[in-house]
């Protein structure tokens, strides 16, 4: 194979592969966003109706995702 040909082969796998990492980075933090704004609506939602044990296990799933995935 020519060597500039492979090195442009190169290259573009990098590049390609730099590009899949930055989708799944960006994939990755819109599904937690998405999850943490899901779950403080099902936990004002709970709150609203008064409903203690879906509020204190929406709110202990928040907890654990905070932990887990180093939410803020």
């Amino acid at each position: 194979m020519d060597k500039d040909l492979l090195n442009g082969f190169k290259k573009q796998s990098s590049s390609e592969t730099e590009f899949s990492r930055m989708a799944e980075i960006i994939l990755r933090e819109s599904l937690k966003k998405f999850r943490l704004e899901r779950l403080r609506k099902e936990i004002d939602n709970a709150l609203s109706r008064r409903d203690r044990e879906e509020f204190i296990r929406l709110t202990t799933e928040l907890k654990e995702l905070t932990k887990k995935e180093n939410f803020r």
